[in-house]
């Protein structure tokens, strides 16, 4: 069958110089208009419908998983078929936020998106396609990370992994945000007076001192 659409460029309306829509005057037959795959162009085929099909015999057959639109015009003749191809971009963008609680220091992210993030409330971000993506963040001494949270409900996160994944979809923008609290710390401090020696100290903060004014501190 022969395709009345090989040679046609639709713009999405950014190139004003392009239609975003073509009419094609057929005789009765079978056609099939298909559209180029558009991943190279960071888009999507997201809508396929024929919303007009009238005339005798005329019937429009679209398929969204291989973007082509089956059509058979009746031999009657006066048939009208309008189809719609709907595109939309296939990136989105992930964002890793940081929330810190009782300070604040520096966190190191691996994966997508990656980075390092030094402030309270501070983010990462990367625009990518859409997928799957994870990004996970590095232990740091004397913090505890209590929690993963993402802003929609297909992305996890896992505290035991320090993990978060995202499950982008095209267009979409998800934020999942790490919450660290900063340990408290106990100090032991050795006031020697007439001399020094070797004190030992347990078990929490466990140790030994040997210094006049010597210290042992633990997080905890």
């Amino acid at each position: 069958s022969d395709n009345p659409a090989a040679a046609t460029v639709l713009s999405d309306d950014a190139d004003g110089t392009l239609s975003n829509t073509q009419i094609f005057t057929v005789a009765p037959g079978t056609y099939t208009v298909s559209e180029n795959d558009p991943s190279g162009l960071n888009y999507i085929l997201s809508g396929l419908t024929c919303p007009t099909v009238t005339g005798t015999g005329t019937t429009a057959t679209p398929n969204i998983g291989t973007r082509t639109v089956s059509i058979t015009i009746g031999s009657a003749g006066g048939a009208n078929v309008s189809c719609t191809f709907t595109n939309t971009p296939s990136q989105g963008t992930v964002i890793v936020k940081k929330v810190m609680v009782g300070g604040t220091d520096t966190f190191t992210y691996t994966g997508t998106p990656a980075g390092s993030i030094s402030t309270n409330n501070g983010t990462i971000q990367t625009t990518v396609n859409a997928g799957q993506y994870t990004s996970v963040e590095a232990a740091k001494a004397g913090w505890d990370l209590t929690s993963i949270v993402c802003d929609d409900s297909n992305s996890t996160g896992n505290v035991s992994t320090r993990t978060a994944t995202f499950n982008l979809e095209a267009s979409e923008t998800v934020t999942c945000t790490f919450t660290n609290v900063k340990r408290a710390t106990i100090i032991v401090k050795k006031v020697m007076v007439g001399g020094t020696e070797n004190f030992g100290f347990g078990p929490n903060p466990a140790g030994t001192i040997s210094a006049n004014n010597g210290a042992i501190p633990e997080s905890v």
